[in-house]
């Protein structure tokens, strides 16, 4: 008696189990899938808000302009009461106000008290437009892509660029509406400081 022919041998049921590998492996990978599991591993370094065990929390701009306008309003106080003391400057600087910036304020202050009497002067009003405007004026230097701290004051070092210069003439164009002929013939005055433009914007503006 002839015996019966097996269908599946060893050979071909490897290679369906291999075929079904091969096709589940496609399947998972085209859906999304991974066969394999990815580890990851942590690093944890020094962490640079960290100083002396302390977390180092850096203020935000708005944060800033809060604090100056604190010290601003404490110092405004002192004026309109005639107690201004020696430690004003040091609190305007511990606000993280520049040397040039210091003088500018005194100079508004000390022009102020001769237009006007003491009496009727709104110090935080008159502190806060002057710091305003300084600030300002420092911003447009910056977005002309000048760095004020690095020139120390002789900013107008860097209006030798003309493409520096055109762009600075035009910010202060956008933000105080100065023409810029305007501003370019104040600038062959050889003024130096940040302190100078604000006090040629403010008078401009006052026109």
């Amino acid at each position: 008696m002839e015996k019966k022919k097996k269908i599946f041998g060893p050979i071909e049921i490897f290679a369906f189990l291999a075929t079904v590998g091969i096709l589940g492996y496609i399947a998972l990978k085209g859906g999304g899938g991974s066969i394999l599991e990815r580890t990851e591993t942590v690093e944890i370094t020094d962490n640079p808000n960290f100083v002396g065990g302390e977390k180092k929390v850096k203020k935000s701009r708005n944060e800033d302009e809060e604090s100056v306008e604190v010290i601003l309003g404490q110092i405004a106080d002192q004026y309109s009461s005639g107690k201004s003391t020696q430690s004003t400057p040091k609190q305007l600087e511990k606000a993280g106000m520049s040397k040039d910036e210091l003088e500018y304020l005194e100079e508004v202050k000390q022009k102020k008290k001769v237009e006007e009497s003491d009496d009727s002067i709104d110090w935080f009003s008159v502190l806060r437009t002057s710091h305003k405007t300084y600030s300002n004026v420092k911003s447009a230097f910056e977005k002309a892509g000048i760095n004020v701290e690095s020139v120390e004051g002789n900013v107008a070092s860097k209006l030798a660029n003309e493409v520096a210069a055109r762009s600075f003439y035009n910010k202060l164009e956008e933000m105080f509406d100065i023409p810029s002929e305007d501003a370019r013939a104040f600038a062959e005055k050889g003024e130096k400081a940040v302190s100078d433009w604000a006090r040629f914007v403010e008078e401009e503006i006052k026109q």
